[in-house]
């Protein structure tokens, strides 16, 4: 099922990267394949200021391109699995549950283009402001947002759209009279 997540999840994410993170200047594209690596490559509109590293001298950059193994996408969609899975637990298959099932299937789909949007931005930014002997507030917001969103939202978000869609999952944490 890898395979297929990763193809919908890189569809589902073409207008959200198009309309918030593509360069003005360039054509707006669908995350490209690069056919001989197989890595997914993004062009990301960064407008920072970063350094040369083989001069050393500032300079604006206002757009940016980096490629990623799928592998590194695979968190953002192995969220969709793993909410079916709670939602199967609680009962979706039953007669009337199914809708508190799409629509926290919605919700999981929501948050799993949001992260990876997010995290494209922030590789994208954090390449162009991460320089030797930069050590500003803003390079270490970027890095904990990196980690945010990378290593906890695809495995912490299942569990809590779960708990909000479906009163079988809340029953669980709160107290019995």
């Amino acid at each position: 099922m890898k395979p297929a997540s990763l193809w919908l999840l890189r569809m589902l994410a073409y207008v959200p990267l198009m309309l918030l993170l593509a360069p003005n200047n360039l054509e707006a594209v669908r995350i490209r394949i690069n056919p001989t690596t197989g890595e997914w490559v993004f062009s990301v509109a960064v407008n920072a200021v970063g350094q040369d590293r083989q001069t050393g001298q500032k300079e604006v950059i206002s757009s940016l391109e980096f490629a990623g193994a799928p592998d590194n996408f695979a968190f953002f969609a192995c969220g969709w699995f793993s909410y079916l899975a709670l939602a199967f637990s609680a009962g979706a298959m039953r007669r009337g549950k199914w809708k508190p099932m799409l629509r926290g299937l919605a919700l999981q789909t929501a948050l799993n283009v949001v992260s990876l949007v997010a995290y494209v931005y922030i590789n994208a930014h954090g390449a162009a402001i991460n320089t030797p002997g930069n050590s500003s507030a803003s390079l270490w917001l970027l890095k904990y947002s990196y980690h945010i969103v990378y290593l906890v939202v695809p495995f912490a978000g299942p569990f809590l759209i779960a708990l909000c869609v479906h009163p079988e999952w809340r029953g669980y944490f709160t107290p019995q009279p």
